[in-house]
């Protein structure tokens, strides 16, 4: 066996065990195959009373974890006449699309749900879950994860539906879910970034919808923008702060997508499993990264690329033994001063939060006493505990090992990460040494005709809104409003195409503090 982290085990008083919903799922001895789905019926029991029993249609999913006697499943609900219909199920929000995800290499069996509570803790969707036992045609199957299959929905990714008649204007913009992953599994079509990685082409998957949803202007429309987004990124001036990146993407959700990847020092991060996604134009013109998934082979249990170290950044990892590349715009990204610097300030704030060591290590542990007693009937059916699976790193001989080995490599991993993240924390200083809330420049240009553009950061987390005023007080519209990362520059542009010459009044509010710009229209 390798050598391992010192366990960071400590002694608790161990709350009464609630048991699990118990799933059901019957096939009539059919066996599920990979594809298409075939029709079963679905039984959920939760305190020891039936609480659902519907049709279902359901098939395998996964691709590397096909392998594993312990499949995943992925299900729809179903009515009586065969048709999707929405249910909710065990508390989650309505839908018809489902995952039963067995964790099976993970023998935590939490690395993927703890990457869903810290991100939606970080305020960005994911994936809700419940831990639940399946059976299957009477057979125990152990420990299973309900969780949101990743697609469009106003409770999942939220944006726009498009239709096959959205093929001009705002509602050609959006909403499309794309990721980066393999080609095989549930491939929805796509194209190829403009830049090859170490020689290999890395695809750009439709998710939802996949291409035979899409029209041909959709299509059109999406690799446009995004070959638009990669060519500003490849070139010298992709930093510029108005024409660069940060017109390009949503800063929070791309800072936080690679604050997760890094904590969890996923192997897989970035180049596979990795969602992205555009809202309508209206609602936002930047491109979103997200949601987070597939985590079951970071935070040290992987035995290549190097992901059982606590040292190194994964961004920076030269991924030459296989075809699945990490876009180039995240090394890019990672590498950029200011982006750094939104990074580390976004990280400091985190780590005295929802990243503070004994919080952490308080939630793997309430997670190891909800699923104790259920995992010693997992591990009878699955006898895998000391035993190797692809690829542990650590091999304990417990559960409770496993849970102990999981915290003790991510407390190392904090600790390196406090030493070694590169940036510098961002705040504003005024000439009396005192914090300030805002820094915002100057329209310019002033005078204007008939467009201006003005910037401006904060140095606390809030909802800012900023709006453009006549000199009566007046407000003529909102320009925009959001919570923007400590540090992380908003660029805005204001067009008097519409407007009368004169002065005119930006006003920037968060909370009780303000701050004013004036730009005067000639025409």
């Amino acid at each position: 066996m390798k050598s391992v982290l010192t366990l960071l085990l400590f002694p608790f008083v161990l709350p009464a065990q609630v048991p699990l919903p118990q799933v059901s799922i019957n096939t009539s001895g059919a066996e599920i195959p990979n594809e298409p789905k075939i029709t079963a019926s679905l039984t959920i029991t939760e305190n020891g009373a039936a609480a659902l029993t519907t049709p279902i249609g359901i098939e395998i999913r996964g691709s590397s974890s096909q392998w594993f006697p312990k499949k995943s499943y992925g299900f729809e609900t179903r009515d009586a006449f065969g048709e999707d219909v929405n249910l909710s199920l065990l508390g989650l929000p309505k839908e018809s699309d489902w995952i039963l995800y067995a964790p099976y290499t993970d023998k935590s069996m939490i690395r993927d749900v703890m990457t869903f509570d810290l991100s939606r803790k970080m305020g960005h969707y994911a994936s809700r879950f419940r831990y639940v036992e399946l059976t299957l045609n009477d057979d125990y199957q152990g420990i299973y994860i309900l969780e949101e299959k990743i697609k469009r929905d106003k409770n999942r990714v939220d944006v726009s539906k498009l239709d096959a008649d959205d093929n001009a204007g705002d509602s050609l913009t959006g909403g499309y879910i794309l990721k980066v992953d393999k080609m095989d599994g549930s491939w929805g079509g796509g194209w190829n970034s403009i830049v090859q990685v170490n020689g290999f082409n890395v695809p750009i998957q439709y998710h939802d919808p996949v291409e035979d949803e899409l029209t041909d202007a959709q299509k059109t429309y999406i690799q446009t923008w995004f070959t638009g987004f990669e060519t500003m990124l490849n070139s010298e001036g992709f930093a510029d702060p108005v024409e660069g990146y940060p017109n390009y993407i949503d800063l929070p959700s791309f800072v936080d997508f690679v604050i997760l990847n890094e904590l969890g020092k996923n192997v897989d991060g970035y180049r596979l499993s990795s969602f992205l996604y555009k809202k309508r134009d209206s609602k936002s013109k930047k491109l979103f990264a997200g949601p987070m998934w597939d985590f079951n082979l970071a935070y040290g249990n992987a035995d290549y690329y190097e992901g059982y170290k606590t040292s190194g950044f994964q961004y920076e990892w030269n991924i030459t033994y296989d075809g699945f590349q990490l876009p180039f715009w995240w090394n890019k990204l990672c590498h950029e001063p200011h982006f750094q610097d939104l990074v580390k300030t976004r990280w400091t704030t985190l780590r005295k939060t929802i990243l503070h060591a004994d919080t952490l290590k308080n939630w793997i542990y309430a997670q190891h006493d909800i699923l104790k007693d259920a995992a010693a009937r997992n591990y009878q059916k699955w006898p895998i505990l000391g035993q190797y699976v692809w690829p542990n790193y650590y091999i304990g001989s417990t559960y409770l090992e496993e849970i102990g080995f999981l915290n003790g490599w991510l407390q190392a991993r904090i600790k390196w990460l406090d030493r070694y993240l590169p940036g510098q924390v961002l705040t504003s200083v005024s000439p009396g040494g005192t914090p300030e809330r805002f820094e915002v420049s100057e329209a310019v240009p002033n005078p204007f005709n008939p467009e201006c553009r003005l910037s401006f950061r904060v140095t606390e987390t809030g909802t800012v809104t900023a709006g453009l005023f006549d000199l009566t007080g007046r407000k003529l519209r909102t320009l925009w409003q959001g919570t923007p990362l400590p540090g992380e520059t908003v660029n805005l542009r204001i067009d008097g195409s519409d407007l009368a010459s004169g002065l005119y009044l930006i006003r920037i509010t968060a909370g009780h503090h303000v701050a004013t710009r004036k730009a005067v229209l000639i025409r």
